[in-house]
């Protein structure tokens, strides 16, 4: 009998599409002539061409039958594989399906002919043996193999490998260690092995363990103790036989108490002499005992000779054993009373582990379960560890939880140790106090140790004058020649001998002294920033003179292929250069962003805001722009760039971001150029596009074609900057309209009406005269002519002491929001954006502190990360797998934060949502950015929480509406 078309159809077809199965048009025919093959149609197998796709033909074997006594299906498979064109590609994948057909073969002549038939693939009877052996442990099927006498089983008892452990053999079958069916077989075919077998087995302190203990119901268990005892095996066999006892104790509990105790007190006592080695330690879990096996064992004395096992731990610490962590943790929860003077030995204690990890766990120990005054003075004592992050632990601790911390820390600059002087200033850079700085500064010009000396510089700078006088200056630069920091150049190869001069304001070239004072100090940032003692001589420096100074340094810079380390030299080339400098860091910005250089692309634009010209701003201010979505880290640190320069300016990052605004070379809204003897004037349009006017007020259709290839280049770039601006300011507008940000009439004129794309901003929304206290006392609108006009069309003057600003709806009555309405639209003028036609949205219970509407809402993918980063919300911290948790919005006005909880959002985008949802909303103060991650409140019973009563009006409604636009998605299906 031939095979019929139902049987083999799983086989050659898709059986959810009807499609045959084949990579390639070859294999398709090879699995086509087959298939005629074993239906019957064709006698033999002639015409099959070679291809590694035979492999797809493996579900075939198990269609065999036995080869004992073989029938026509099991006749054609097996010439089929055997075939010599068919057998290379199966030949590595047939022993394993035929060692699985015999584990389940029904009697003897059946296993025969299996192993014959792996014997044709070139197997030896080890390699079968082996074979069985694995997929054994591997619980392939095969009867009860462990309970029963099946034929297999009989096979592998007759060809056991000598004694011994069983070692891999030549052919590579997979795991190859010693297991339990390994042992039942080596019982049953010799015995006399078998309890040699038994002891390797327990060596090897593996899963097969509770099987050997269990064996025949305990049979073994009289050898099992006597091993465990040490009366049998090998003395480096603690470790196995430790784990023994404790396997052997999840099963019989305390009717082996006195065995573990027993081994265990030869666990640890091994134990003493390998943790000074790197040990990795195992762990043990069981429903008994649960633990690393130290703390198990010492458990376990603690339980039955408490005295003893303190005693242990006691000349543990007095000859310097290393105690883990796990064992504080252990003696903590389970000992607290005995655990103390250990927690202190373990921090202070010779040969105590050192890393940042151990410290801070044990640190934490004592903070949560004992008085302050149990432990301060050892936290004093870590003052002088090596260890700079432990320093910062130490810091942070004794900042919180002790009074006298300042006093302390002003003890502490007295002392020898640079690392304890170190730690005193990082405590007292914690006060603002005139004491601290007074303790700092007297030491200031003889500290030789420069990483304290930083530290105390941090506190110190606070009292140094505004700007310096030639005195201080130089009393600075004699008191780092006294401390040996100008005896040689801070680089062998950075002589500023060689250097091109840097100039003073009086033009006069700055001193070799002060010169290699500026380049020591400005190496001692780790920031792109400037050292605070170098700003006093960079305060000096003429930016225009000294761009050859600056232009070397940058060269020497690249020179040293722009390595991190030697990053200063970037930064020092950025704060004394002119804007000659900024193209030269733009385009090295540029390469490392292509070559994937991302940090340095960081430092760069770093160095762009140290440059702190407009122009450099204005970069600084596009790569925000650019990289706010992709590249994520070159965005964000462009914007702190930013935030960092407006802080040293002394205005906020919008005033700056006003500041920095291109006027395009025009004067006030409007560029004049001739062409020949004509002269012309330049505009922005309402719909930003450049338009040019005659000496006749005739409007131009385009440039004059006889402009020359300057101007024509001129209007070309003019044209591109508009485009890039327009695409920042009017979500940066918008933006203001949410959180209603005001200027001084002053500023709004100089913003709104000196600046020709700004102007344009003037002319197409509704402005509003605010009081002190935030109230709209009246609107207006700016014409095309630059003049301010009331409702009635009425011109007005921006009288001092209010505040302008765009006018929100809400902000408005329903009658005045309708004729304000009509006059934009019978005055044709198009919205930037939606003004007076923006939603409007009020609590529902301004009783309550959660909006719950959106909680489970599900969104398309890229949704929510899309719509709210671009209304302005910014995302918190990312989790297990990149999905963030929450997306928060801050209204600086009144100093609020909303925050929205989300679910399955990916923080880098790319679409890899796993079903986003929207969660709970909420608003708190804001508190400026956070440390660490967030604590969502459990709930309404929170205190951070403000009630939606409290939050402002047109806040809310523009929070509201942001989440509202995050696209819906699909619900998920409910779970049945």
């Amino acid at each position: 009998m031939f095979f019929t078309q139902e049987e083999l159809k799983p086989f050659f077809f898709d059986t959810n599409n009807d499609q045959p199965y084949g990579h390639s048009p070859e294999s398709r025919e090879n699995y086509a002539l087959i298939r005629s093959y074993l239906l019957g149609e064709r006698p033999d197998l002639s015409g099959l061409h070679p291809t590694y796709e035979y492999y797809q033909l493996l579900g075939l074997a198990y269609l065999l039958g036995s080869p004992a006594a073989p029938t026509a299906h099991t006749t054609r498979l097996l010439d089929l594989f055997f075939h010599p064109d068919v057998l290379p590609g199966v030949t590595h994948y047939l022993p394993a399906v035929f060692g699985h057909l015999a584990l389940q073969a029904a009697d003897v002549p059946a296993v025969h002919a299996w192993v014959s038939l792996m014997h044709r693939l070139g197997l030896s009877d080890t390699d079968i043996f082996m074979l069985l052996l694995n997929q054994l442990n591997r619980g392939a099927e095969g009867g009860d193999f462990l309970a029963t006498d099946p034929p297999v089983k009989q096979w592998m008892q007759r060809h056991l490998p000598p004694a011994g452990r069983v070692q891999r053999s030549a052919h590579s079958w997979g795991d190859d260690q010693w297991s339990y069916p390994y042992f039942v077989v080596v019982e049953a075919g010799r015995p006399a092995d078998a309890l040699q077998e038994l002891f390797v087995g327990l060596s090897l302190a593996s899963e097969w363990t509770s099987d050997l203990l269990r064996h025949a119901d305990g049979h073994y268990l009289p050898q099992i103790t006597a091993w465990i005892r040490g009366e049998h095996g090998h003395l480096h066999e603690v470790v196995p036989r430790f784990y023994t006892a404790a396997e052997l104790y999840e099963w019989k509990g305390e009717e082996v108490a006195e065995l573990l105790l027993h081994s265990a007190r030869l666990y640890l006592s091994w134990y003493r002499q390998r943790s000074k080695a790197e040990y990795h330690e195992p762990y043990f879990s069981g429903k008994k005992l649960n633990g690393y096996y130290s703390t198990v064992a010492l458990s376990r004395i603690f339980n039955d000779a408490p005295g003893e096992a303190v005693k242990l731990l006691e000349e543990w610490f007095r000859d310097g054993v290393p105690v883990s962590l796990a064992i504080h943790t252990y003696l903590k929860k389970a000992h607290p009373a005995e655990a103390l003077p250990f927690l202190r030995e373990g921090l202070l204690g010779k040969g105590q582990p050192t890393h940042i990890e151990h410290s801070r766990g044990l640190l934490e120990f004592l903070q949560q379960g004992y008085p302050q005054a149990d432990y301060l003075d050892t936290v004093w004592k870590l003052a002088a560890t090596k260890s700079k992050p432990l320093r910062t632990l130490v810091a942070d601790m004794v900042l919180k939880r002790d009074p006298d911390a300042e006093q302390k820390a002003i003890a502490l600059l007295k002392s020898k140790s640079s690392e304890a002087r170190q730690t005193g200033a990082i405590i007292l850079s914690a006060f603002s106090s005139d004491s601290a700085r007074a303790a700092v500064g007297t030491l200031l010009d003889a500290e030789a140790n420069d990483n304290a000396r930083d530290l105390f510089l941090q506190i110190a700078q606070d009292g140094f004058p505004p700007a310096a006088d030639t005195d201080f200056l130089e009393r600075t630069i004699a008191a780092a020649r006294g401390r040996g920091k100008l005896d040689k150049p801070v680089e062998s190869w950075l002589d500023e001998a060689t250097l091109p001069p840097l100039y003073d304001q009086s033009g006069a070239a700055l001193p070799p002294d002060t010169v290699r004072f500026l380049l020591y100090r400005m190496r001692r940032v780790k920031a792109m920033e400037a050292d605070p003692e170098a700003r006093f001589v960079l305060a000096q420096v003429d930016k225009e003179r000294s761009g050859p100074f600056a232009g070397e340094l940058l060269r020497i810079f690249t020179d040293k292929q722009g390595k991190p380390e030697y990053k200063y030299l970037l930064a020092l080339a950025a704060l004394v250069g002119n804007e000659a400098i900024t193209d030269k860091v733009c385009t090295l910005i540029n390469e490392w962003i292509d070559s994937n250089r991302g940090k340095m692309a960081e430092y760069g634009i770093g160095a762009l805001a140290l440059q702190g010209s407009d122009k450099a701003l204005r970069i600084v201010e596009a790569y925000s722009r650019k990289f706010q979505n992709k590249k994520q880290n070159i965005g964000a640190a462009a914007l702190q760039a930013l935030e960092d320069a407006a802080s040293a300016l002394g205005i906020t990052v919008h005033e700056l971001g006003d500041r920095v605004l291109p006027d395009l070379g025009f004067e006030g809204v409007y560029k004049e150029f001739s062409v020949g003897d004509a002269g012309y004037r330049a505009f922005i349009d309402s719909n930003f596009k450049l338009v040019y006017y005659d000496e006749d007020n005739k409007k131009l259709k385009a440039l004059p074609a006889a402009a020359g290839p300057e101007i024509k280049a001129y209007f070309k770039d003019v044209a591109k900057e508009v485009r890039d601006v327009v695409k920042a300011q009017s979500g940066r507008m918008e933006y203001f309209l949410v959180v209603q940000r005001r200027w001084t009439p002053e500023a709004w004129q100089a913003l709104f009406l000196g600046n020709p794309i700004m102007f344009i901003y003037a002319t197409k929304l509704l402005w509003g005269l605010f009081d002190e206290a935030g109230a709209l006392r009246q609107c207006f609108l700016c014409l095309d002519d630059g003049s301010l006009v009331d409702e009635g069309q009425e011109e007005l003057e921006l009288p001092e002491g209010s505040f302008v600003g765009m006018v929100h709806p809400l902000q408005l009555e329903p009658a005045a929001l309708d004729r304000w309405k009509r006059q934009f639209f019978d005055a044709g003028i198009a919205p930037v954006f939606p003004q007076l036609d923006r939603a409007a949205h009020a609590p529902a219970d301004p009783g309550r502190r959660i909006v719950t509407d959106y909680a489970g809402r599900p969104a398309e993918q890229g949704a929510v990360l899309g719509t709210l980063e671009r209304a302005g919300w910014r995302k918190g911290p990312s989790g297990d797998g990149g999905f963030l948790d929450h997306f928060s919005f801050r209204e600086p006005a009144h100093g609020i934060e909303a925050i929205l909880q989300v679910e399955g959002v990916f923080a880098g985008g790319f679409g890899y949502d796993y079903e986003p949802k929207l969660g709970r909303l909420y608003f708190l103060k804001d508190n400026g950015p956070r440390k660490g991650w967030f604590r969502p409140p459990a709930d309404e019973s929170d205190e951070r929480l403000l009630l939606l009563a409290d939050v402002p009006p047109i806040f809310y409604s523009e929070v509201i509406a942001s989440v509202e636009r995050v696209r819906t998605g699909k619900a998920a299906a409910a779970t049945p």
